[in-house]
C-alpha cells in the first residue's frame, strides 16, 4: 500500500507552546543575568571573554533544553494516543505465534505475506483464546497495517495467531507511530491513521472489489467509534465527521481516497 508521510499535526508545534515560551524566558534571564555579572567584574581585559563563555554556556543549555522538550512531546503524543511501547518486528515462514510486546494492549499491526493460502492475524488474550480483533483475514499476498485493541472490551489482548503458507513480516507499533491524517490523502489497502483535523466533512472513493470499512474511533471509548464508510466493492461519497481526537482506520483491497469536498 502507498501511504502518505506523516504530516505535521493541526495542534501548535511544541515550541509555540506555553511551557516553551515559559522556557525561553527562563533561560533568557539567566542569560542576562550571565552577561550582567561580567560586566560587573573588575577586570577590564578579562570581561570579553568572560560574556563570551557565558553566552555560550547558556546557548549550549538552551539546546540541550529544546532537546529535551522535543524528546518530551513525543513520548506525550505517543501516550496521547494510547499505549507507549517500543515497535517490534517478526518474521516467519507458515503458521506462527507472536506474544506483543509488554504493555501493548493496543495499537498497530503493519504485515506483509507472499503466500497463496489464506493469510491471517487474530489476536489472543492469555488463555489464547480469540478476542474481537480479526486484524487480517485474506487470500494470498498481502501488505498493510490494521488496529487492534481499540474497543477494550473482554480480556486483554496477549498474542498474535499467524495463519499463513508463505514467508511473513509483522511489526507491532504504538499508536502513537502511526501518521496523522491530513487531507487530501490517499492510499492502497489497509492503512491506520492519527487524527486531530477537527470536525470536517470528507469526500470518499475506493475503487477495489471486497469490503471498504473507514472508521473514525474517538480516544474517548468505544460509544463514538462508528464506522464512516461500510461498502462492499467500489464506492464514492461524502460524510462527516465529528470534532474528536481519534484513530481513524481503512480497511480497503484497492486505492482510496480522501479529499474535500
Amino acid at each position: 500500500m502507498t501511504v502518505p508521510p506523516a504530516p505535521a499535526p493541526k495542534r501548535k508545534p511544541w515550541y509555540a507552546q506555553w511551557w516553551a515560551i515559559v522556557l525561553y524566558a527562563v533561560v533568557g534571564v539567566c542569560m542576562i543575568g550571565t552577561i550582567a555579572g561580567a560586566l560587573g567584574g573588575d577586570d577590564d581585559g578579562d570581561r570579553d571573554d568572560e560574556i563570551l563563555d557565558g553566552l555560550d554556556g547558556a546557548l549550549d543549555d538552551m539546546d540541550d533544553a529544546a532537546d529535551d522538550l522535543a524528546d518530551a512531546a513525543e513520548e506525550l503524543d505517543a501516550v496521547e494516543f494510547g499505549d507507549a511501547f517500543e515497535a517490534y518486528t517478526e518474521t516467519g515462514i507458515g503458521d506462527g505465534k507472536i506474544t506483543l510486546p509488554e504493555g501493548a494492549t493496543e495499537g498497530m499491526i503493519t504485515a506483509s505475506h507472499d503466500g497463496d493460502s489464506n493469510f491471517s492475524i487474530n489476536v489472543l488474550d492469555e488463555g489464547n483464546e480469540p478476542t474481537i480483533d480479526l486484524p487480517v483475514n485474506t487470500i494470498g499476498s498481502y501488505s498493510g497495517t490494521t488496529a487492534f485493541g481499540l474497543y477494550d472490551l473482554g480480556d486483554d489482548p496477549a498474542s498474535l495467531q499467524i495463519t499463513a503458507d508463505g514467508d511473513w513480516e509483522v511489526t507491532i507499533a504504538s499508536f502513537g507511530d502511526a501518521p496523522y491524517l491530513e487531507v487530501p490523502v490517499e492510499g492502497d489497502g489497509d492503512a491506520v491513521f492519527k487524527y486531530d483535523g477537527g470536525a470536517a466533512d470528507w469526500a470518499i472513493s475506493h475503487d477495489g472489489d471486497s469490503n471498504f470499512i473507514v472508521t473514525h474511533a474517538p480516544l474517548q471509548g468505544i460509544m463514538g467509534a462508528m464506522p464512516l464508510v461500510n461498502e462492499i466493492g467500489a464506492y464514492e461519497g461524502t460524510v462527516p465527521v465529528t470534532d474528536d481526537v481519534a484513530i481513524v482506520t481503512i480497511t480497503a483491497d484497492g486505492s482510496w481516497k480522501i479529499t474535500t469536498p
